[in-house]
């Protein structure tokens, strides 16, 4: 069989970027048109783990794209110009290459990888997702959808080729059946299924019965020159980009299920996927949106009684109605660090929780943008401590009814009484808040229960519980 590059690969259609499917809209601005001298290729922009602490960026192309020879002669064209498609329109970018930049080559694999600065202008956060689960090693990959986004030919407008994983090859790579062309190397093939880069297009294998499409797996590439270079990495980047905040979240398992539910339903259902927003379980990173509202559980898991499962990318999500809706086995939510302060709306956010006890270190939640509380902790009848709700105070709130109605049972009227050091919290507020603990509020600082006669005071600027004297 005999390699070439960028023959058709099959008679697969190649699509216009104006048939390409909306879930796949928000990746085409990192799939960028390379000119390197007189050629034209495909490359991509992609954040690689880096000792499960980093992401860091790269622009991520084929070796005989930009080759040892392109980098040894880089003062005499220092200008890597490249174009993307965004908001309807190509848009034009230059990174300007100097031996002070990490370029990390793998001719075996056929990769260049070249490191992305501040000082480029690009977001960072925002490029491709790779997908840490495909290895050589998964024969589950065989058949799996595929698309490629590319330039083929050098066009000025991004296409789409979908296809299939046909066969695993040594030297961490597999074979495709989607069409290309010249100028097609270098570009990234997704997993339809998670909108993850699993790998990189390097050319096509010609025989006289059949055109495949020859691919290396860029988890290989990475992990190999992560381990490789890891210290050269880290003295060149000036800065290594933590992972966005993360959110923990323990889940009971309970002996007669099969599943958990990690997310609500209508979360899912109504919010689009959010780019950065993504679980990770035993270490390993998925795309959230590979994810149905149920986790099956394994038998170790029952073993251990409770999973934790990390949200990472919290930070970056407006909108978080649902979010939790009806997750019955959570048990704990643990948000050290977590940054709120771009969130909007979290109206019944942990609604039918009713397994939901806790939510710790919430003391540090900036929530001056939220605009609506209401049902916040509706039927959470297990809740019990919510430590740190003195100090939310959303600036901006509008909407807070009832929300904690249905968890009387389980919350003492000290955590609720809480949401009264809320500066932009009205008297007729408070009460709709506080609905279902038939609370009255005679004087600022000090709150009477009708039912137990008990007091609640501020001590330390903290509600605490104290009996009445008879």
């Amino acid at each position: 069989m005999e390699e070439e590059e960028e023959e058709i690969a099959s008679n697969n259609e190649i699509f216009n970027i104006k048939k390409i499917p909306e879930k796949t809209l928000e990746k085409i601005k990192n799939v960028i048109r390379l000119e390197v001298g007189d050629d034209i290729a495909t490359g991509f922009l992609c954040k690689i783990n880096l000792s499960n602490k980093y992401l860091l960026p790269f622009l991520i192309t084929c070796f005989h794209v930009i080759d040892d020879k392109y980098i040894n002669n880089i003062n005499e064209h220092p200008l890597l110009e490249f174009t993307y498609f965004s908001n309807n329109q190509v848009q034009k970018s230059i990174i300007i290459l100097s031996i002070k930049r990490f370029i990390y080559q793998d001719e075996e694999s056929d990769v260049t990888i070249i490191e992305i600065k501040e000082e480029d202008g690009l977001d960072i956060y925002s490029f491709l997702d790779m997908d840490y689960t495909i290895n050589i090693n998964n024969p589950q990959i065989i058949n799996k959808k595929v698309y490629l986004l590319h330039y083929p030919k050098g066009v000025k407008d991004l296409q789409l080729s979908k296809g299939e994983v046909k066969d695993l090859l040594d030297n961490c790579e597999f074979t495709t059946n989607y069409a290309t062309e010249p100028g097609s190397s270098g570009a990234p093939i997704f997993d339809s299924e998670n909108n993850c880069v699993i790998g990189i297009h390097r050319a096509s294998l010609k025989s006289d019965v059949s055109h495949t499409g020859l691919c290396t797996i860029l988890k290989y590439v990475a992990n190999k020159f992560a381990i490789e270079k890891e210290e050269e990495i880290k003295s060149s980047y000036k800065r290594l980009y933590p992972f966005p905040d993360t959110m923990d979240m323990i889940y009971l398992i309970p002996n007669n299920k099969k599943g958990i539910k990690l997310f609500g339903d209508k979360f899912i259902k109504r919010h689009e996927y959010d780019n950065y927003l993504q679980l990770m379980y035993n270490g390993i990173i998925y795309n959230f949106a590979q994810y149905f509202p149920y986790y099956n559980i394994t038998e170790e898991d029952k073993n251990k009684g409770e999973i934790k499962i990390t949200l990472k990318g919290i930070n970056y999500i407006t909108n978080m109605r649902h979010l939790f809706s009806h997750c019955d086995e959570l048990k704990k939510v643990i948000a050290t660090g977590t940054d709120m302060s771009k969130v909007e709306i979290m109206e019944e956010m942990f609604e039918w929780c009713k397994n939901l006890e806790e939510l710790s270190n919430t003391y540090s939640w900036n929530l001056a943008n939220v605009t609506n509380t209401k049902c916040l902790f509706y039927k959470c009848v297990s809740l019990k401590k919510i430590p740190g709700l003195y100090h939310w105070d959303p600036l901006k709130l509008k909407f807070c009814n009832e929300m904690f109605l249905g968890c009387q049972k389980s919350l003492n009227i000290s955590e609720v009484s809480q949401i009264y050091n809320w500066k932009n919290i009205s008297e007729n507020d408070k009460k709709v808040a506080t609905k279902g603990f038939s609370v009255k509020f005679w004087i600022p600082y000090m709150l009477f229960d009708n039912f137990v006669g008990t007091c609640v005071y501020l001590k330390n600027n903290i509600p605490f519980m104290k009996k009445n004297k008879k």
